[in-house]
Formats: C-alpha cells, sequence, structure tokens
C-alpha cells in the first residue's frame, strides 16, 4: 500500500514537472496603439507632424479628400519621417489615417504597430468687412 501511494504521488509529480516544462510555440503577436489627433488650421495653413519617435515603415491608409496638399515623407537616418498637410482654400472637414508599423530590435520582438487618426478642420476664410 506504501508503495502504491509513493508510485502515485510520483506520477503526479512527474506529471506536473511535464506540464509546467513544456516547451510552448512562442508566436509574436502584434501590438496595436490608436492616437487620435485634432487639428484646427486656417485655410493655406500648413500643418506638419513629426514621426521621427516611430523610426519604423509608415503608410497613408485613408488620405484627405479637401487638401491642397497631404504628404508623408520616409525618414532616413539624417532626416525624421513626417507627414505635412496643407489645407485647401475653402472650409472643410478633413481625415487622414497613417499606418506606422515598427519591428523591435530582437529577433522574437513583436511587430508594433501605430494607427494614427488626424482630424483636421479647417475654418471659413476671415470675410472682410468692406461695405
Amino acid at each position: 500500500m506504501k508503495q502504491m501511494v509513493k508510485m502515485f504521488a510520483i506520477a503526479i509529480v512527474v506529471a506536473v514537472l511535464g506540464f509546467a516544462c513544456s516547451k510552448k510555440e512562442i508566436t509574436p503577436q502584434m501590438a496595436s496603439k490608436n492616437v487620435v489627433l485634432e487639428i484646427a488650421l486656417q485655410p493655406g495653413e500648413t500643418y506638419n507632424l513629426d514621426l521621427s519617435s516611430y523610426s519604423a515603415k509608415s503608410s497613408i491608409i485613408k488620405q484627405t479628400t479637401n487638401a491642397a496638399e497631404s504628404r508623408l515623407t520616409e525618414g532616413t537616418c539624417q532626416v525624421p519621417a513626417k507627414y505635412s498637410y496643407t489645407a485647401g482654400s475653402v472650409a472643410a472637414s478633413d481625415q487622414v489615417v497613417l499606418q506606422i508599423t515598427k519591428k523591435g530590435k530582437c529577433k522574437n520582438d513583436p511587430e508594433e504597430m501605430t494607427t494614427i487618426t488626424v482630424n483636421i478642420t479647417v475654418a471659413s476664410p476671415p470675410t472682410t468687412g468692406d461695405n
């Protein structure tokens, strides 16, 4: 009977150690962040968004519809990436969505994806009081 209890206890310890030490396949997950910026501009005014803190691959996944210019400049070692928006000449609401993908420095680091939505409101041009 004692030997049976001993064997049972050993079997439980082996089973617990087997589960605890079993290798699990580690697959990198994509971490994602969403950032929303609300910007107000005057007609013809330019907004620049510095993307140097991300130092990663960037792309526009939704382009603006009312901009005089909406441009993403990829960064280099010397020049940081940036997004530039120049408002048109009429009042409008606009939106651009940028996607930034950054891979960690280590082989098994997960990719980090940041989606930046920039909501832009262009004010009505000032009216002159000539009567």
